[in-house]
């Protein structure tokens, strides 16, 4: 391919990749922020100490929450865009360094469209707009990807050597789901009997072990359920299709719409033709491509196998959880990718066309991953909440993590009691029996499958009124009760406040 088609395929790729960051920059705000994200909004606020166990105790390790600690300090805010932004910047930083790395160690032709593919790749965008560690794991495996790819080769890069022992190490303390990649790479140097990088692997492996041992028996000692987001198995083809295709699947907080299901077909035709050609072309391609392969594939059938076991011989081990554990090996997916559709033409003029029209499909796709809605507490609280709340009322807050997103969307609101989901009933009625003599009590359920707090306070107070008429539990509510009214009545006093349809 010559210069000019080169340079045609490279401007196709980085405007792309640019309407693409303006449109995230422009959408920071478009959610409130989802529950994982109010737990990263709690984590932060608290002191150092108690960040650290409270982090391993949700089962991640706390190198990203003490960024963003230190990230908010500066800002002097928790906003939305504040908490978001440092994600934007980590993918921004992530695709110029794939690009830069493509450039120089990938072909010339397969390195715009692997750029391409990466940094259009739909759950790359959507961790790019949220306060979540991914990107920032997205970054650290970029380096980890050419350095592996780089010494593979036979290059002797000490950089890449330094990079190899301690990278891994580090996006491990951003989150323990980057050892799925490591463990790939580990498995791919035993196949290429490939001493030098088996070394340095294993000396990273016995790093993470090492550094992870305490606190994962500090995680298991103090958890109070599995943190693993457990998905359906045929979603583990969604993955699939996310990471070769660039299309978006499926993750546990969200609805796609039928515009994402349309694209979706397009993705997994387009998935199931890159895996007809990587079977049949298998022999004569390079190792590099085969070593992507590995690395994308073995995660998700290790995610396979892991379910079958736990449903078949009832071993509590399933892995199978939502596209992002796997965000390590993106970059590989991308060379892959790059790879495979970069033989498909052999003309350069058709090449480029064809690499316009994925990247117009894949910034549709943006648009759509960008704008996906999500049901959070911003609009419950702000117009539920902050037209209703009166000085003089008491707010108890469920989870106790909930607190720091209640006082951000609504900063008049006073927290008078915070209980912790995992609560008996008895501390539960313990906690709600301090706030027994206010007049009026909002009790705000943020997140949760079953409302024990709520059915205490309904025994306490009578029946509540829930800012849901036609649904009275279930996610994200709000309860107003009456606990004085109701003591009145229980000691025979007369009162001429009723208790109204509607707060």
């Amino acid at each position: 391919m010559h210069l000019k088609e080169q340079r045609s395929l490279w401007l196709v790729t980085i405007s792309a990749i640019a309407v693409a960051a303006g449109l995230l920059a422009s959408h920071l705000t478009y959610n409130g922020l989802w529950i994982d994200e109010i737990y990263t909004l709690h984590a932060v606020n608290l002191p150092w100490r108690e960040m650290f166990f409270e982090r391993l105790m949700r089962g991640h390790f706390p190198l990203y929450f003490g960024l963003m600690k230190v990230w908010l300090a500066l800002a002097s805010s928790a906003s939305e865009t504040a908490l978001r932004l440092p994600s934007l910047v980590f993918w921004m930083i992530s695709t110029a360094l794939f690009g830069w790395l493509a450039f120089r160690n990938l072909a010339k032709n397969t390195a715009p469209l692997s750029t391409l593919l990466f940094g259009l790749n739909g759950l790359a965008l959507r961790q790019a707009g949220e306060a979540r560690m991914y990107t920032l794991v997205l970054l650290f495996s970029v380096e980890i990807c050419f350095a592996y790819l780089i010494l593979s080769d036979g290059k002797n890069n000490k950089l890449a050597k330094i990079s190899l022992i301690c990278l891994p190490l580090i996006a491990f303390w951003c989150s323990s789901t980057v050892v799925l990649t490591i463990s790939a790479l580990t498995l791919d140097a035993l196949r290429r009997r490939h001493r030098e990088v088996l070394v340095l692997l294993g000396t990273s492996l016995a790093l993470i072990l090492t550094s992870a041992l305490l606190p994962a028996l500090t995680h298991v000692a103090s958890r109070e359920r599995s943190e693993i987001a457990h998905v359906p198995p045929l979603v583990l083809f969604l993955h699939l299709v996310t990471f070769l295709s660039g299309i978006v699947g499926w993750e546990d907080y969200y609805r796609l719409s039928s515009s994402a299901y349309a694209l979706q077909a397009i993705g997994a035709i387009v998935t199931l033709l890159a895996c007809a050609m990587l079977l049949r072309k298998w022999l004569k391609l390079s190792e590099q491509v085969r070593t992507s392969a590995l690395v994308v594939f073995v995660p998700l059938i290790l995610m396979l196998v892991t379910y079958i076991l736990e449903k078949t011989v009832g071993l509590k081990v399933a892995l199978h959880g939502p596209a992002r554990y796997l965000i390590g090996s993106l970059p590989f997916a991308a060379v892959l990718s790059g790879s495979l559709f970069s033989q498909v033409f052999s003309r350069p003029h058709v090449t480029i066309a064809a690499t316009g029209g994925w990247a117009a499909v894949l910034l549709l796709n943006a648009i759509i991953v960008v704008r996906l809605p999500v049901e959070t507490p911003r609009e419950l609280l702000q117009h539920y909440l902050g037209q209703r709340y009166l000085p003089s009322d008491a707010v108890a807050v469920v989870p106790t993590q909930a607190a720091e997103a209640v006082q951000m969307y609504v900063p008049q609101v006073r927290i008078t009691q915070t209980i912790a989901r995992n609560l008996g009933a008895e501390e539960i009625r313990e906690k709600l029996a301090t706030v027994g003599n206010a007049d009026r009590l909002w009790l705000i359920w943020i997140h949760g499958k079953e409302s024990k707090a709520i059915d205490v306070a309904d025994s306490l107070f009578g029946k509540g009124i829930s800012s849901s008429p036609k649904r009275y539990k279930g996610e994200r509510r709000i309860f107003l009760y009456r606990p004085l009214m109701r003591k009145q009545q229980s000691c025979g006093g007369s009162t001429t406040d009723e208790f109204s349809a509607s707060p």
